[in-house]
């Protein structure tokens, strides 16, 4: 009987064998396949700090809704993409531009500083970007002679400014009252209020910011062109800290670069109908 039962079991196992019911462990379930890795996002370009002065049209002003705009924003723009830098705009009042730098408040200053010897011993300049004249404006139907023709005028400038270095050097001595404000526009504002009787202003920004709008209807220039190297320097530059030698071999490399690719004749032209770069 015991043999019996072997026999039995032999054939039972030799069945399940040949019908296929071998029961192997089914194979492991694979993990999901991984999301491709996000790409990185782009890095962030370091900042280039401008100040500038938005009362200043047509160089530096403001739009509507308070953006920076004008030529010296634009060329700002420019140089900073040829440099790979993020520009960042730091209003600043113009008397105070240089000791800003000087505090570190912002890395360059580029908002019409003209490049003249007193302000170069106490910061450094890029290459000049423009140059253009200044100009004595006064009502169109005055009796000019010669400066001392206005004596007893009393003529606006803007503070801290080559223009106000020229009156106080120039009108003042002959007695002209030379009234320094904070800021061009603010001129214009008293000369329309018949607080002044004029401005010296450079002859490109009093064209665009008062003599041809409404309120400087009547006005005009009168005198010579005004560019003498002692007030006026030799143009316009980017104004940087001493010592910023890398910096400043970077936008004069920019400026080059912007003059020789048509960048900057297409800025100039947006604004102004001759050459604005000067002699």
């Amino acid at each position: 009987m015991k043999n019996l039962m072997l026999t039995l079991g032999l054939i039972a196992s030799a069945v399940l064998v040949g019908c296929g019911k071998n029961e192997s462990p089914a194979p492991a379930a694979q993990a999901p396949a991984a999301a491709p890795a996000a790409a990185p996002a782009p890095a962030e370009l370091p900042e280039l700090k401008v100040a500038i002065d938005p009362t200043y049209e047509p160089f530096t002003f403001k739009t509507p809704d308070g953006k920076p705009t004008g030529f010296d924003v634009d060329i700002a723009e420019a140089l900073c993409a040829e440099i790979k830098r993020k520009c960042v705009y730091v209003e600043q009042v113009w008397d105070g531009m240089i000791p800003g730098l000087q505090a570190k408040k912002y890395d360059a200053i580029i908002s019409s500083m003209s490049i003249t010897e007193e302000r170069q011993k106490v910061v450094d300049f890029t290459d000049k970007y423009y140059n253009t004249p200044s100009r004595i404006v006064v009502k169109a139907d005055t009796a000019f002679t010669d400066l001392a023709s206005i004596k007893g005028k009393k003529i606006g400038v803007l503070k801290g400014s080559t223009q106000e270095k020229y009156a106080m050097g120039e009108l003042a001595p002959v007695g002209v009252s030379v009234v320094p404000y904070e800021a061009q526009d603010q001129v214009y504002l008293d000369i329309k209020s018949g607080r002044l009787d004029g401005t010296v202003a450079d002859s490109v920004e009093v064209t665009g910011g008062f003599l041809s709008k409404p309120e400087g209807q009547g006005y005009g220039f009168v005198g010579p062109v005004l560019n003498d190297k002692k007030y006026f320097g030799i143009g316009v530059g980017v104004a940087l800290r001493q010592g910023e030698t890398q910096l400043k071999d970077e936008l004069n490399a920019a400026i080059k670069a912007i003059r020789a690719n048509g960048t900057y004749d297409t800025i100039s032209k947006k604004y102004f109908s001759f050459d604005v770069y000067g002699d």
